[in-house]
């Protein structure tokens, strides 16, 4: 039986200076490390975590780059081979590099990062974000504090995301998100660390940071799905903070309510504007009834102002194929965009690029 997975996302903070201190921003594209196979069948216990806010904070005044810092390749991790933790690593990279964005390497204070919350979790069990002095295994209040704490310095810190489930269900289910697909597509983003903790909950723990930030140019546009991509879920996996209403759809309506979200990006710190998004199966003429999510209609102010997420009223059909309609602009530039992708059998995980 598959198992209850609860997805939690924090925004990721960039300073503006390399030495830390000054204004920040509110970004989304805007036990043991296992290092052991496959985990053992867990059943995470039902919890609903509380509701993470993100810090209200500064934007500093970003200029997108010109892909000359981008970063094409990697070094290779040192996670073991068979590792939940390199099979994580991979699948963020691939779907970044699908969408054009740079990959992002290991780093070890992140890693530690990781594992000290996931050991925090699964000892005290409990969920989220925070952390609080009076339980054992406290490592700092905040990602931020506990990523300072684990010895990482850098001028954007603060990425977390995380997946109470067994793998690789666990990686799929934060890529069919909202929020958690928006930290993994952050562009300046350029290290990580991660741990899958096989203890209580079953946690996957995603740490995200930037010693050197990398920018795509300011005329950067993607998408999610890719063009032509196949097996796509059928459904919005639920995550907290849930990115729909509860007035409008309750967490165990998103079975129901909802089909896979669709996403289109421009350039971190430029402003996005949708004139007309739809997706229409195909040989229809007529567009499904579809939710739009923007910066201006998140009721969580977690999306960024270069993002734009569709969620339909339905699940999508399955083995089905459909096309995606973007128009609008980019900072005042007209943008036209026609893509299409097909849909598997899977409800709300998928089995990626």
């Amino acid at each position: 039986m598959k198992s209850k997975i609860t997805l939690i996302t924090l925004a990721v903070t960039m300073a503006l200076t390399a030495c830390g201190g000054g204004a920040s921003t509110t970004a989304s594209n805007n036990g043991t490390n296992s290092g052991s196979g496959t985990p053992p069948v867990t059943t995470p216990p039902v919890t609903t975590p509380p509701v993470t806010a993100p810090p209200v904070t500064t934007p500093p005044v970003t200029t997108p780059g010109n892909n000359g810092n981008l970063q094409t390749s990697v070094p290779a991790p040192t996670y073991a081979a068979s590792a939940p933790e390199l099979f994580t690593f991979n699948e963020i990279n691939t779907f970044r590099k699908a969408l054009g964005l740079g990959l992002i390497s290991q780093n070890a204070a992140l890693d530690k990062a990781a594992i000290n919350h996931a050991n925090y979790i699964a000892l005290n069990q409990v969920t989220g974000h925070n952390e609080s002095s009076l339980l054992n295994g406290y490592t700092g209040d905040t990602p931020a504090a506990r990523q300072a704490f684990a010895g990482f310095t850098a001028q954007s810190s603060g990425g977390e995301i995380i997946a109470f489930a067994r793998m690789p269900d666990a990686i799929y289910s934060l890529i069919n998100s909202v929020y958690h697909r928006d930290v993994m597509a952050t562009q300046f983003t350029a290290n990580m660390g991660i741990t899958y903790n096989t203890g209580w909950g079953t946690p996957l723990v995603v740490e995200f940071g930037s010693i050197t930030p990398q920018n795509n140019a300011s005329s950067f546009t993607t998408n999610y799905p890719i063009d032509g991509q196949t097996g796509l879920p059928l459904t919005t996996r639920a995550e907290s903070p849930s990115p729909l209403p509860s007035t409008v759809v309750t967490v165990n309506d998103f079975a129901t309510k909802t089909s896979s979200p669709v996403t289109f990006y421009s350039a971190y710190g430029t402003t996005l504007v949708v004139n007309s998004f739809t997706v229409t199966q195909s040989g229809s003429s007529t567009p499904l009834a579809a939710k739009l999510i923007t910066s201006s209609s998140d009721t969580n102010k977690l999306v960024g102002t270069n993002t734009a997420h569709l969620i339909g009223n339905a699940p999508f059909l399955p083995n089905t194929k459909y096309v995606v309609n973007f128009t609008g602009s980019v900072n005042g530039v007209s943008v036209t965009k026609t893509w299409s992708f097909t849909t598997g059998t899977s409800l709300d995980v998928g089995s990626g690029l």
